[in-house]
């Protein structure tokens, strides 16, 4: 997918997409120095433009061909957009969306009232009726939030960098967010825990069964002989390695990891089980490096609570999967509202570790927001278990000591291990 600047020839296709989307056309002819359009190989998949007056701006025209939603094009013309703004002078860049604002709150835009607009803006056609006065006004301080992406830049390696260390380290030592217990059980390993007895004796002599996960993916996708599964996050491969057994010869498994450690153990664990129908594969789980369209279903058991761009990782999701594909994730997930407990979301977050299992976990509408958001359709979060003081006793750090032991346990309460279903249609 490439972005490029509007050309002539480009005219009918872009009112052509505006018109499918719903958007008005208004004064954008005379803005088309600073339209930029998505193509997919020869076809126009997306639209967005910007409406330069001085160092005020006006984003507009933002709009994704129906067969490419979910696929990151949006995000791509957005963030394009803004580079082509600032480029141009414009400081502050505002816009105006009548059911978006979550979407460009992802960029830093932030709601405003109209009084606030620069009067120049206002002048434009959007704001003087192409546009209805219920459309909510948004605005980007362009360079404030180049400053804070750098920031969140450096913080996002960080975080990762963290959390490849951590689990290079956690190989030996056989659990899933740090603690000796484990999450799932304070007696039981964890991998008998989530997967049982019985699949876990089945595996070879020497496969090193070690879980860092908190669910069963590989149940909760109900696999079939064939498909094609990718695991995000595979660690040691326990979870390829059922999953091979459960496509079959005809099927085929993907392992994704970054951390080298991880990957080593999950090739030798491949071997000592004689699995020839998977592959492991070194990566991002934010920059899936396979074709779009290419896995029949998506598991990951414990991995997306500790990558930094959420969103991103479950665009990155829907994309590899073919149309009719599912996603099958076990994953720690906040139930309920942290607000009511007397320290901040904000400190709680902080006091916790990335690396553990739930510091970077999302609320259940959270995860629902950004599953929908990337594409997917047939949403379910089911809680499966809900912890307690115990299950995370190791992780609490001397910043939250101080507050009262009830209060601790209930906080605790909030953190389960769900599992999450999602569909892409057909």
């Amino acid at each position: 997918m490439n972005i490029t600047p509007f050309k002539p020839d480009d005219l009918p296709l872009l009112l052509g997409l505006l018109d499918q989307a719903g958007l008005p056309r208004d004064g954008l002819t005379d803005h088309l120095e600073c339209v930029l359009v998505a193509r997919d190989g020869a076809a126009f998949v997306g639209c967005a433009a910007v409406e330069c007056y001085g160092d005020a701006g006006l984003l507009r025209s933002v709009a994704v061909d129906a067969t490419h939603r979910g696929r990151g094009v949006g995000e791509a013309l957005v963030r394009a957009a803004v580079d082509l703004a600032q480029r141009r002078g414009v400081r502050t860049l505002y816009l105006l969306t009548m059911s978006a604002p979550a979407y460009f709150a992802r960029f830093g835009f932030r709601i405003v009232s109209r009084a606030d607009v620069t009067p120049t803006v206002q002048q434009s056609a959007e704001f003087n009726g192409a546009c209805p006065t219920s459309a909510i006004v948004m605005h980007l301080d362009i360079q404030k939030e180049t400053d804070s992406v750098a920031q969140q830049s450096s913080s996002s390696d960080t975080i990762k960098d963290q959390v490849r260390d951590h689990y290079a380290r956690r190989i030996a030592s056989g659990s899933c967010c740090g603690s000796s217990s484990g999450c799932c059980s304070d007696s039981t390993p964890t991998e008998v825990a989530l997967y049982g007895a019985e699949a876990i004796a089945a595996l070879p002599k020497g496969v090193v069964t070690t879980s860092f996960g908190c669910g069963n993916p590989v149940a909760l996708a109900t696999l079939r002989p064939g498909e094609v599964v990718l695991d995000l996050g595979s660690g040691g491969g326990l979870d390829v390695l059922l999953a091979a057994q459960r496509v079959g010869a005809t099927g085929y498994v993907y392992g994704l990891d970054m951390t080298d450690e991880m990957l080593s153990l999950a090739r030798r664990n491949a071997e000592k089980a004689g699995v020839t129908n998977a592959d492991f594969l070194k990566g991002d789980i934010e920059n899936i490096p396979l074709p779009s369209n290419t896995v029949d279903v998506v598991i990951s058991n414990c991995v997306i609570n500790l990558t930094p761009d959420k969103g991103r990782a479950l665009e990155e999701a829907f994309r590899v999967l073919k149309p009719g594909g599912r996603l099958a994730v076990s994953d720690i997930v906040i139930d309920g509202d942290l607000s009511v407990f007397p320290v901040t979301e904000e400190q709680i977050r902080a006091a916790l570790s990335w690396t553990g299992c739930i510091a970077g976990a999302l609320t259940i509408d959270e995860y629902r927001r950004l599953l929908s958001d990337a594409g997917f359709t047939d949403i379910a979060v089911t809680v499966q278990h809900r912890f307690t003081i115990d299950d995370v006793s190791s992780d609490v750090p001397g910043d939250l000591a101080a507050i009262p032991e009830d209060v601790v346990k209930g906080l605790a309460g909030c953190f389960t291990s769900s599992a999450i279903t999602a569909r892409k249609l057909q």
